[in-house]
């Protein structure tokens, strides 16, 4: 997929690299600030902001411009919805479906819940943000969480994010997911996944479940939508089975890989304009030095990168990029290796005007 291979991505030489802080010394950090009192962590955190203020540094302010309005953002949804929803999926293809009878909801301290949580676990997305503003995949939009205490700022300043970068992520994700066929995808792969006897899972998605590659089976009340809504095929009733039940499934599953494809490319990207090595789907992390190039050479513009994706393939323009960089001292892998080495930088600024703010604000000085 893509071509994706680790020769390909040849590492930076360790002499090259800044040094950064322990990790030891970033968790003791990290203790003490939770130790403050609210006035003293308040007070590093303007430190913390007066700091990266005074540093200049270029990646610091360009996603600190991909800022949204926070109280302009409509509110995170608590979970994605099941299928047979009245209120959000009322409709023909839901009301005669079989299996559509009222959804249980396992709670999530649950045997049953937790047994379905680990079976169909994808591997955390940049676990290390903490986040206030997310892109949501049913909605197609981003949309506000409790806003950041001063804890999750400190925290995620540790973690070499500075303040904007989930707020980054989410427009990044927001403005490539523009694609209408894969919106609907996005829109029906997000719903809550439920078993055959009812039972939903809040915070396992359908995405979940056959991102996984694990043998799925859905209550016709999920499958029967999809005919309908994605393949606009309003043949399919229930019950589902024998072949047109067979063919359906072939349907899911090849849609299920295209999504996958196309969000993990764009996760990708997001990834890649706020961290040099993202922690994310190793597969995937693959894809993130092609996108530092790609926004290297895009002048680290978002509309630039979102105008080339828009209109041309983006697995053509990946391979495009491969080709760029196969001389490992030529200018197009020296762009790339830059701007990499320039994330390192930054977080490693962003780390060490946490660690000099905390210690400032515990010895008394004034923001």
């Amino acid at each position: 997929m893509f071509g994706i291979t680790a020769a390909q991505e040849p590492a930076l030489e360790p002499a090259q690299e800044p040094t950064a802080p322990e990790r030891a010394q970033l968790d003791e950090a990290l203790a003490r600030f939770k130790a403050l009192d609210v006035r003293k962590k308040a007070t590093a955190i303007r430190l913390l902001e007066r700091q990266l203020a005074w540093l200049e540094d270029q990646a610091v302010l360009r996603i600190a411009d991909l800022r949204c309005d926070f109280d302009a953002l409509p509110d995170a949804p608590s979970c994605a919805p099941t299928f047979g929803d009245p209120v959000t999926d009322a409709g023909a293809p839901y009301r005669q479906a079989q299996g559509g009878g009222e959804r249980r909801a396992m709670p999530a301290e649950s045997r049953e819940h937790k047994a379905i949580a680990a079976r169909y676990a994808r591997p955390a997305y940049l676990p290390d943000l903490v986040r206030e503003v997310d892109y949501d995949w049913y909605l197609g939009r981003i949309v506000r969480k409790a806003a950041l205490s001063y804890d999750d700022v400190f925290a995620n300043a540790l973690a070499g994010h500075p303040p904007g970068s989930d707020h980054a992520v989410a427009r990044v994700i927001d403005a490539l997911d523009k694609d209408e066929a894969q919106r609907r995808l996005g829109a029906w792969f997000a719903h809550t996944y439920c078993d055959l006897d009812a039972r939903a899972y809040p915070g396992v998605t359908l995405y979940d479940v056959w991102y996984s590659g694990k043998p799925v089976d859905v209550p016709d009340v999920d499958a029967v939508p999809f005919g309908w809504t994605v393949l606009g095929e309003k043949r399919h009733v229930s019950p589902l089975h024998g072949k047109p039940r067979e063919r359906l499934y072939e349907e899911i599953k090849k849609a299920a890989l295209s999504h996958r494809v196309h969000r993990t490319t764009i996760e990708a990207a997001a990834a890649a304009f706020v961290a040099a090595e993202p922690d994310m789907d190793p597969l995937y992390a693959l894809l993130v030095p092609r996108f530092h190039y790609l926004f290297a050479q895009s002048g680290d513009r978002l509309e630039k990168l979102v105008e080339r994706l828009a209109v041309q393939d983006r697995e053509a323009v990946i391979a495009r990029v491969d080709d760029a960089v196969r001389e490992k001292d030529g200018e197009a892998w020296r762009m790339r290796e830059d701007r990499k080495r320039e994330l390192i930088v930054m977080a490693i600024k962003v780390q060490n005007a946490a660690l000099s703010a905390l210690q400032r604000a515990s010895a008394g000085s004034k923001p």
